[in-house]
């Protein structure tokens, strides 16, 4: 997930962009050094690695308190990420919602100087749809529940910024759907530039145009096009080819 993003005007701004996300990736990718069997906080016994999102990593990991107690955790340490860490902890906490990730416990591993904090686990289907496509239930149960967490997060008086196939989980039996990662949600008046990931940023964000909680939905439609074709639904030859013709759709 990229944050913040994008004041594209040239090849050359656009390169000095993505430079300094590399940058700044590969950075926080050498302080995180932790690796699966590691324990956190003398409590979290760290199992698989599930994902590596640049700036952090999520494991599944067992609970010590709770022998049997899997769960999810996400650990960071640039310290100058953790207000927005603690944010999207404290969003996810109050939003109770079955198609929203819950969430724990937020804390400090004082000796490995780490960050986390802990959700509920859920083993995720990792195929694309498009073998599913036969069954409009499956399809339509997806969709709906991924409608409810997006109406429980529109409620609160947040627009979510980042919805994309990686901040979507699907449970494997198809049956269960859970939203996550809202470390970009905020209320629309609070957003000054576009956030959020590159060919799932609506139009309105990226060239400064109004806009409200409908801005999820394009980045919903993208999401499923994604999730059931595994392509995304336009054809372009690079990031400027691209917002070329996304701008020509005003």
């Amino acid at each position: 997930m990229l944050i913040d993003l994008f004041a594209h005007k040239s090849n050359k701004n656009t390169c000095k962009i993505y430079l300094q996300y590399v940058k700044y990736f590969i950075y926080l990718h050498l302080m995180i050094d932790i690796k699966e069997k590691d324990t956190i906080d003398g409590r979290y016994h760290l199992k698989e690695l599930i994902a590596d999102n640049h700036y952090s990593l999520v494991f599944r990991a067992e609970d010590r308190f709770f022998k049997e107690k899997v769960i999810a955790i996400k650990i960071f340490k640039d310290e100058k990420l953790v207000s927005r860490f603690k944010k999207e902890f404290l969003i996810l906490r109050k939003i109770n919602h079955e198609n929203i990730l819950r969430v724990y416990d937020f804390g400090l591993d004082r000796k490995k100087k780490l960050y986390y904090f802990t959700s509920e686990y859920l083993a995720s289907y990792t195929e694309i749809l498009c073998d599913k496509i036969g069954d409009e239930v499956i399809i339509w149960n997806i969709i709906f529940q991924l409608l409810q967490g997006l109406k429980a997060i529109h409620n609160e008086g947040l627009i979510h910024f980042d919805l994309t196939p990686s901040n979507i989980i699907i449970s494997k039996d198809l049956k269960n759907v859970k939203i996550l990662d809202l470390g970009l949600a905020s209320p629309s008046t609070d957003i000054k530039n576009a956030r959020g990931t590159l060919f799932y940023i609506p139009p309105e964000l990226l060239f400064d145009r109004e806009f409200d909680s409908r801005v999820d939905l394009y980045s919903l439609g993208i999401t499923l096009y994604k999730f059931i074709s595994n392509r995304l639904p336009y054809s372009f030859t690079g990031v400027e080819d691209y917002l070329k013709k996304l701008e020509s759709t005003r």
